[in-house]
Parts: structure tokens; sequence; C-alpha cells
């Protein structure tokens, strides 16, 4: 992992440490219920998730989601997710793109490496109360950065300065800014476990961020800084298995 990656992967785990392991008072106080009654109709609880993603229009393993959620009323709770890549997903042999003068050209390789990390708030939302089972469903903002792939290779297509024999990429990365919709089924195993299916549907907004190395004929080299927009993506094939302990 680059630098960027570990100090954005940093900063999400300790901003979900620090939401679990200091809440307020009067939230952190669990409302004992009669026997019988339904998981949800706990007020003011508390549940730690976590999930497995998959993508199903190519079968590969995404990655992975710690969610810390909060009920707010009977009907409705709050969720934050901190997710991890387990490579770079959306990134397929011979994608090509076209910036400045440059083409860029991505190749996939699958192996496994925590490439980067994001962070959603939902708002959640069950239609159906039960004593086992529950369904839900919800959306809110997410935020994403990720390595692309350490194989990104520029190819030549119109250098802007004369001088320029070669032009090689030292590190780069994906930022995305959008919004993050699930709809998913909860079983209660016990009043403290449960298990979870879910499908995610994420629409995000992406840029580009590059560090350029360019080279001479004889060697010497300067760097850039570049960025460029990747426009709007829907990712439509995330499902999602985990697990839940409530208190």
């Amino acid at each position: 992992m680059s630098d960027w990656t570990k100090a954005i992967l940093f900063m999400l785990i300790v901003f979900a440490l620090g939401a679990l392991l200091f809440p307020s008072q009067a939230e952190a106080r669990i409302r004992r219920v009669p026997k019988g009654q339904p998981p949800m109709e706990r007020f003011n609880t508390w549940s730690l998730q976590l999930h497995l993603d998959r993508s199903f229009d190519n079968d590969d393993f995404r990655g992975g989601m710690l969610s810390l959620t909060k009920q707010v009323s009977r009907e409705g709770a709050m969720r934050l997710n901190i997710g991890f890549f387990e490579d770079d997903d959306n990134l397929y042999e011979d994608r090509v793109f076209f910036h400045d003068g440059y083409s860029f050209v991505f190749r996939d390789i699958d192996f496994f490496d925590i490439s980067g990390g994001s962070i959603s708030l939902q708002y959640l939302f069950y239609p159906r109360i039960d004593d086992r089972l529950r369904f839900y469903f919800g959306a809110g903002p997410r935020l994403s950065y990720r390595e692309t792939d350490p194989d990104l290779a520029i190819i030549y297509y119109d250098y802007p300065y004369d001088w320029v024999y070669d032009v090689r990429v030292d590190e780069s990365g994906q930022l995305g800014f959008g919004v993050e919709g699930s709809v998913g089924m909860e079983v209660f195993l016990n009043r403290s476990l449960s298990i979870l299916a879910e499908y995610a549907m994420i629409l995000e907004n992406r840029w580009y961020f590059l560090d350029l190395e360019y080279y001479d004929y004889y060697g010497f080299y300067d760097t850039d800084f570049d960025t460029f927009e990747d426009g709007l993506h829907l990712d439509a094939a995330n499902i999602r298995l985990g697990v839940a302990v409530h208190f």
C-alpha cells in the first residue's frame, strides 16, 4: 500500500473506533424489555456488523465492511460503514482513458492487497417488524479512495513538452464521492446475534490523481501532479453477507 492509502485507512479506523468506544452516556444505556419482545423494540441500542462483499457480475471478492448501527426509532436506524477494497475493482483489462495528450491503459492484476477504503453514513428504514426477521432499506452519502492498478501504464500519445522522452506513473489513486443504497434482510438467532444478507448499489463520481515522472533522453526527470475526472459510475453488482452483534 502507498502512504496515501495507509493514511486514509488510519483516519477511517480512528473515526470508527472513536464512535464505538466513546458514545454519549445517554445513548450507551440499554433499555431492558420483557421476554419475547422483538429485538427492534429496544431503543438506544447498538449493533456491530461485519460484512463480506462480492460482485455477482464477475464473481469476485470485493472486500469487507465494518458497520456501526444505532437504532434511533422503532422503524429506523443510522449506520456508519467503514469498508476496504481487496483489489482495484472496476479496472479491467485494456481499459483506456485519453486525457491532456496521454492515453492511460489500466491492466488488472488479481492479488490480495488492501488497496483502499470507503466511509458512508446511511439511514435505514424497517418496513416490517417481526420477532425473528426484519427487512430494511436505506441510503446515504459515501466517500471512497483506492489505489489504482500498480501496472498502470502511459502509452505515448502527444507529450506536452519537446524534451520529454518518456513519462511514468509513480503513484496513482482514485477518489469517489456519491450515494450508497442498500436493501437487505436480517435474521435474529437470539437477542444478541443476527445474520444479514444485503444488496448494495453505489453511484459515484470519480477522479484520478497521478504522480507523474517526466524523463528526457539522458534519464533526467522532473515530477508533476495531475488529476482528471473519470465521470459518474454506477456499481449495481454488490452482494454482502454478514453477521451482527447487538448490545
